[in-house]
């Protein structure tokens, strides 16, 4: 009976609005290291809808050689 109770009370109860959410698009830079061509041009075609600056390489040493290349940049 007192559960029956607790939900005919809370059923009555408004709710408070979800708070508000951060919409600014949070930015990142992103080296996506993939030998295979498909899933690398794959994940940096979804990574960059999603507003990240993406640099791809298809193997370690392109890989340090673009790292380097954006350290040097900045």
């Amino acid at each position: 009976m007192a559960a029956e109770q607790q939900r005919s009370e809370s059923a009555g109860k408004k709710l408070a609005p979800p708070a508000a959410v951060d919409e600014r698009p949070h930015t990142l830079k992103i080296l996506f290291v993939e030998d295979d061509e498909f899933i690398r041009m794959a994940a940096l075609d979804m990574l960059a809808e999603l507003g990240h600056e993406v640099f791809a390489a298809g193997d370690a040493k392109a890989a340090l050689w673009t790292a380097s290349e954006q350290r040097d940049s900045q």
